[in-house]
């Protein structure tokens, strides 16, 4: 709670008992000791718009500190005052100190060490200087060569100090006095509670598009939040075009990609990110294959001159291929000790069937992994990283016209071969559907069952997705939705259960999730598929419970663009899964317009009947014997695989 305002404006400078510490110490006395100094005559004394004026280092060990420090009276403009000290410090550093000033400045430093050497202890006294000096200097007696300085000190010596430290970087903190608040006036409706306004509707923002001379699509979203670029290089291709065999293929070319050049090694361009600030990676899933960059703006051409030599000339050497393979290696492992992945992994299998791009692990197995060469990275990267069968999106501080150039350089030797596109294989019809619902146990001792049960549901259709959307939120998409108040917050079986539509080319998926205690593992399941049926018949979801998720949903949608790689995100979807680039103009107005009638359309759309498949992940012993008295359907026990098991 100060009483006046205060200007401070600090500037990094040397060590203490440099040379040009002691100057710049001068320097301070010239501009705020005593009345005549520059700053105190012209705020104080003239102007009379400050009551107190300081400058002066406070030293240190590795980097010492300027400071000036001006105490504003009541009511005056800081901005204003700011500017008068830029103004009497650019005409001291232009002119230099005079003869005068210089008298003054030397000889009330000398003084202040010859009084303070009369104590032993205290700011400035005996004990001080010979630490000071045993710190900065490894000599408890330099202070003498401090002192001698001080006292030969000419105006050259000032300015050129000056000049080296107080012309730029300076930092600037304002501190004002807080404000006085009053009661709000007599006479304020307190009857009624204020009802808030209505939330606006965020919109995505506007796509700009470009070809490169290449080939090479770019869709580019300028954001002037923070000043960075972020970009993905998505190839249309992903495990769904591993060579047969050869699963994991993908996943283990994105890993091995960022780890050296034909130019550099790993440790090279960990040193290159470094330096410029940048982040560098690269992943693939089912569909795609993505290399993404977060760069500075003011270091995007270094930064995409990194990034191209990455994309064109991997180097997949032996020993980053190996460290990759072994990093897969162990994922897969510890995925086959996961239960939910591992129920995830079985479920996908069932639905799409094993040899489906959906169905089978992006990742690969251990044995078509172990069995992988650099060779076999090689000819995936060759065949599939062309610039014709990519786009980059970009979404940052820059424009595109100053953004294209920048790519045409970065890409200049990148070009589509004379080969034609690879053929992406097609994918394995699906199986069908059982007359009956399997449920399928993996066991896993422990104290946890993981329940995981699902069905094809329609591929993606913008015309409806919206209220599809809007009924999962309410059913199994929000903490609020149907499916987790039931089995956490009302039976205290589960820490969450959700539901919902993965994302998918052409087929999707509706799944349902939970973690169980494993005594109530079967209670659990009588309650998900209660849940499931009564929502596309007794039960359907109320205007209520569709309200709440409308403004889950439109309400969220500022927060799910809110950084560069959210919008990304977004983009992304467009490219991999022909999400409509006007998708989101309209998207708010589906969501509000969702009502429980088609809500109800929707969830016999996705829902339906209910899961075909269900998989347990748990103990057997203690789970088997409940689950196979429920009646549910054709009950199995298969291994982490998939396979069935005695």
């Amino acid at each position: 709670r100060v009483g006046q305002p205060r200007l401070y404006k600090v500037w990094n400078v040397p060590p203490g008992g440099e040379a040009d510490a002691d100057y710049l110490g001068l320097l301070g006395d010239i501009l705020s000791s005593g009345r005549n100094s520059r700053l105190y005559k012209r705020l104080v004394f003239d102007d009379q718009i400050a009551t107190g004026v300081s400058a002066g280092i406070s030293e240190g060990e590795i980097g010492s500190q300027f400071l000036v420090t001006v105490t504003a009276k009541p009511g005056q403009d800081l901005a204003a005052i700011e500017a008068i000290v830029d103004e009497e410090m650019a005409r001291l550093l232009r002119d230099g100190p005079t003869a005068i000033e210089m008298e003054r400045a030397r000889t009330s430093n000398g003084a202040g060490y010859v009084r303070g050497l009369e104590r032993i202890g205290g700011f400035g006294g005996k004990s001080d200087r010979l630490a000071e000096s045993q710190v900065f200097h490894g000599d408890p007696g330099a202070w003498r060569e401090s002192y001698q300085r001080i006292l030969a000190a000419t105006p050259a010596n000032l300015t050129t100090a000056g000049r080296e430290w107080l012309q730029d970087g300076s930092y600037t903190l304002e501190v004002v006095p807080f404000p006085d608040y009053a009661a709000a006036p007599t006479g304020v409706d307190r009857s009624a509670v204020p009802t808030p306004t209505p939330a606006p509707l965020a919109a995505f923002p506007a796509i700009e598009h470009a070809t490169l001379s290449n080939g090479l699509k770019v869709m580019f979203v300028p954001r002037t939040a923070v000043p960075t670029v972020s970009m993905n290089l998505i190839f249309d291709a992903g495990s769904a075009v591993d060579p047969a065999g050869q699963q994991g293929t993908a996943v283990l070319t994105s890993t091995v990609l960022t780890n050296g050049t034909e130019n550099l090694d790993a440790l090279e361009i960990s040193d290159r990110l470094q330096i410029l600030g940048a982040t560098l990676g690269a992943g693939s899933g089912v569909n795609s294959t993505t290399v993404s960059m977060t760069a500075i703006e003011s270091r995007i051409e270094p930064s995409l001159a990194l990034f191209a030599d990455v994309v064109q000339n991997p180097a997949f050497r032996a020993e980053d291929f190996q460290r990759g393979r072994a990093q897969q290696l162990s994922s897969i492992q510890q995925s086959n000790r996961n239960p939910g992945a591992i129920a995830n992994r079985v479920l996908s299998a069932q639905l799409y069937g094993p040899e489906n791009p959906n169905g089978r692990p992006a990742s690969g197995t251990e044995a078509t992994v172990g069995a992988l060469t650099p060779d076999q990275l090689h000819a995936y990267h060759d065949a599939w990283f062309r610039p014709d069968n990519a786009t980059l999106v970009v979404v940052g501080d820059t424009t595109l016209a100053e953004l294209q150039p920048q790519l045409e350089r970065a890409f200049a030797g990148w070009r589509a071969p004379a080969t034609a596109m690879p053929v992406r294989p097609e994918a394995p019809a699906l199986p069908a559907a059982p007359a009956t619902p399997r449920i399928l146990i993996v066991d896993r001792a422990g104290p946890q069952s993981i329940i995981t049960g699902g069905r094809i549901a329609p591929a993606f259709d913008a015309q409806t997705q919206a209220a599809i959307e809007t009924m999962n939120t309410a059913l199994g998409g929000a903490f609020t939705s149907r499916i987790n108040m039931n089995l956490r917050e009302d039976k205290h079986w589960s820490y969450g259960a959700s539901g919902g539509v993965r994302t998918a080319r052409g087929d999707r998926v509706y799944v349902v999730n939970a973690g169980v205690q494993a005594d109530k593992t079967a209670e659990s399941l009588v309650e998900l598929r209660r849940e499931l049926t009564e929502v596309v018949g007794s039960r359907p979801l109320t205007d209520t419970e569709l309200a709440a998720a409308r403004a889950n949903l439109v309400q969220g949608l500022a927060g799910e663009w809110e950084t560069n790689a959210a919008i990304l995100g977004t983009l992304g979807q467009m490219v991999v899964y022909g999400l409509p680039e006007s998708y989101y103009d309209g998207y708010a107005a589906g969501v509000n317009a969702t009502t429980p009638d088609a809500a109800s359309a929707a969830a016999r759309s996705v829902v339906g009947a209910g899961p075909t498949t269900w998989v347990v992940v748990g103990d057997r012993a203690q789970i088997e014997p409940k689950i196979r008295a429920l009646g549910f359907g054709d009950v199995q026990v298969v291994d982490v695989n998939g396979n069935p098991v005695p």
